[in-house]
């Protein structure tokens, strides 16, 4: 039985004098302040307390997974399970995987694949993630390299050519 306590009522006023009041006051306002200092807001993170941008911190960690794997398979296909392998010869992969915390997780394979799934299709370091597609539920992925940008055409007027005629009148 949990029963809560009654509250006090007190009866007649207290008296308190002026100097006790004060510092009673500062007191108060003294654990408060040491109270927030030591306590992070309940409503951010660890991270935000000491201004670190958690994004930024994901991108980076992924951008190393990313750029490590590049390195070690290439453009070949490859499961998130057989990228954790390569973990085991690769100590750079491994390194990656460790702070990426892609390791300290249940089921490491599904989080790499998450890291993977966060990241198709964008630009990370010159390298895009591509999800090929399924086989037996597991999704293949492959890395390959930016295509580079085509080179642009030098403007025949400006290199003193004549403009090509459109045909029309």
């Amino acid at each position: 039985m949990n029963r809560r306590p009654r509250p006090v009522v007190v009866d007649a006023p207290v008296q308190v004098d002026a100097a006790a009041f004060a510092g009673l006051e500062r007191r108060v306002a003294a654990l408060e302040a040491e109270r927030r200092a030591t306590r992070p807001r309940q409503n951010r993170s660890a991270a935000a307390t000491l201004g670190v941008d958690r994004d930024a911190a994901r991108a980076r960690r992924d951008a190393a997974v990313i750029l490590a794997l590049a390195d070690a398979v290439g453009d070949r296909l490859f499961t998130a399970h057989e990228a954790i392998d390569v973990g085991t010869v690769s100590p750079a992969v491994a390194q990656a995987l460790t702070d990426a915390r892609v390791m300290a997780a249940r089921k490491p394979g599904r989080r790499l694949g998450r890291l993977f799934e966060r990241n198709v299709g964008r630009d990370v370091g010159g390298v895009y993630v591509d999800a090929v597609g399924k086989e037996h539920g597991v999704v293949i992925w492959r890395l390959f390299a930016t295509p580079a940008k085509p080179a642009k055409p030098p403007d025949p007027v400006a290199s003193g050519g004549r403009r090509r005629d459109s045909g029309r009148p």
